[in-house]
C-alpha cells in the first residue's frame, strides 16, 4: 500500500482552455505558473500547483496528482505499486517544481501521478478573485462505486472518513476529512472540484466575487453534515460544479479515530459513520442541496 499525504492538483480538459484559464485567474484568483505546449499550469497565489488545463473535447478530470512522503525514494514507489500489479511509467518535467512522477491508469480511465519532492513556485500577485490558500478536494461520480474505493484504500492508502446513504463516500488521506470523493451514480466523470479559503470571512467575500461576476451560486452559503465544512457552490464556465469551502473536520491524530471536536458536531465524539437522508441532518445550517445536486 502506498502512504499518500496529501492532494496536490488536477489536470482537466477544456474545449476552450483560454476561456477556462480566463475564469481561474479572474475569479478563483489563481495565477500562471508556467506553460508546457497547449497545457497551462495554474496555482495559488502562494506559489502552490492547483489545476493543470488542457484542450480537449469535453470538460474532463483527466489526472488526479498525490504526493507521497517527501524522504520516499520513487523507486520505493515503483517497488510498492509493482506489488499491487501495477507498472507505473515515469514522467519528469511535466509540472513546474515537480522533477518527476510516476504514473498510472486508475479506475474510470483518470491517470494518477505521483510524486514526492515538489519546490512551490514563487509567490505572485493575482487579478483579484477568491484566493484560495489550496484545492482541497475533488469529487467524481462512478458506475463502479465499491472497487474504486477499495482501490484507493488498499493501493493508495485513502482512509473512509463518511458516507451518505453508502453512495457518496469521503475519503481522506491526511488530517483533512476528504481529499477525493465518489457518488455511486449511472455516469461516470467529475462532479465537482473545491478550494479552500482561509477562513468563514473569506468564504463570505467569495461569494461578493462571485456577484461582482454575475455568477449563480447554486448551493450554500452552509454548513454542511458530513466534514461540517462551511460551503458554496457555482459552475465554472465549462459546466461543472466548484465549491468553495472553509473550516473542513480535520482527524489530527488517526489513533484516536474521530474527528477534532468543533462545537457544531452533533455526534461526540464525531467518527466516521454512513450519514441517512430523513434521519440525519445532512446541512447543519442552511438549505439542503437541490434535487439535482447528486446527479
Amino acid at each position: 500500500m502506498l502512504p499518500v499525504k496529501r492532494l496536490s492538483h488536477i489536470v482537466m480538459e477544456s474545449p476552450d482552455v483560454l476561456r477556462e484559464v480566463a475564469y481561474y485567474e479572474r475569479v478563483i484568483g489563481l495565477v500562471e505558473l508556467g506553460r508546457d505546449g497547449s497545457a497551462v499550469n495554474l496555482g495559488t497565489q502562494a506559489g502552490t500547483l492547483a489545476v493543470t488545463l488542457q484542450k480537449g473535447p469535453a470538460a474532463r478530470l483527466r489526472r488526479i496528482c498525490l504526493q507521497v512522503d517527501s524522504n520516499m525514494e520513487l523507486s520505493d514507489v515503483d517497488r510498492i505499486l509493482r506489488d499491487d500489479g501495477i507498472s507505473p511509467a515515469t514522467q519528469t518535467g511535466f509540472y513546474p517544481g515537480i522533477p518527476a512522477t510516476r504514473s498510472f491508469t486508475g479506475p474510470d480511465d483518470v491517470t494518477i501521478d505521483i510524486f514526492s519532492s515538489v519546490t512551490n513556485q514563487a509567490q505572485q500577485p493575482g487579478r483579484g478573485g477568491v484566493n484560495p490558500v489550496k484545492l482541497g478536494h475533488v469529487a467524481s461520480c462512478t458506475q463502479g462505486l465499491d472497487p474504486l474505493i477499495e482501490f484507493y484504500k488498499d493501493v493508495l492508502g485513502f482512509r473512509y472518513s463518511d458516507s451518505v446513504e453508502g453512495s457518496f463516500v469521503f475519503l481522506r488521506c491526511g488530517a483533512d476529512h476528504h481529499s477525493l470523493n465518489f457518488l455511486g451514480r449511472p455516469r461516470t466523470g467529475l462532479h465537482h472540484i473545491a478550494f479552500e479559503v482561509q477562513d468563514r470571512a473569506s468564504l463570505m467575500d467569495a461569494c461578493e466575487v462571485l456577484g461582482a461576476h454575475d455568477i449563480d451560486i447554486v448551493y450554500g452559503p452552509g454548513r454542511a453534515g458530513p466534514g461540517h465544512n462551511l460551503h458554496v457552490y457555482h459552475r465554472a464556465p465549462d459546466g461543472y460544479m466548484v465549491e468553495i469551502f472553509t473550516e473542513l473536520d480535520q482527524m489530527s491524530d488517526e489513533a484516536n479515530g474521530y474527528f477534532d471536536p468543533r462545537p457544531w458536531h452533533r455526534d461526540d465524539p464525531q467518527r466516521p459513520r454512513d450519514w441517512k437522508f430523513g434521519k440525519d441532518r445532512l446541512a447543519v445550517w442552511g438549505a439542503l442541496p437541490p434535487a439535482d445536486f447528486l446527479d
